[in-house]
């Protein structure tokens, strides 16, 4: 439900369709450890930025195996809360995730991995008034 590979250190907040109906769940998480390369599209790495096509294919290439780890998890039942309440219930999977993984959880969307000129834009030149201002009050 989150739908997107990160930098390993939080989910960010799941989407809510897969548990719009209220039915069963399978979590299934996955982690990919690793020394010099990050592999998820976020980031950058020991070697080199990422968020670019090219250089991560090279990037890719040129390591001698991508480790990936999938645990899957034990299938998840709603509760009555859970099942009128969509968000209750995939904030409640994240959070159990979450622990299965060790990792911590956020409310960003992961959205904002897609706006253009947004945090994570590495491409867009951004200006930030409150600092690279020539008139700054001291």
């Amino acid at each position: 439900p989150e739908g997107i590979t990160n930098s390993q250190n939080g989910l960010f907040r799941f989407n809510t369709g897969a548990f719009a109906p209220g039915v069963p769940v399978q979590p299934i998480v996955q982690r990919f450890p690793y020394k010099f390369m990050n592999p998820a599209w976020v980031s950058d790495s020991r070697v080199g930025p990422g968020n670019d096509l090219p250089w991560m294919m090279l990037r890719y290439m040129s390591q001698f195996n991508i480790t990936l780890q999938v645990k899957i998890c034990e299938i998840w039942e709603p509760n009555e809360a859970e099942k009128v309440d969509p968000v209750l219930y995939a904030s409640n999977v994240q959070n159990y995730m979450a622990l299965e993984l060790g990792i911590a959880v956020t409310n960003t969307s992961n959205k904002i991995l897609r706006q253009k000129g947004g945090p994570f834009d590495l491409k867009a030149s951004q200006v930030h008034p409150e600092v690279d201002s020539p008139e700054r009050p001291q």
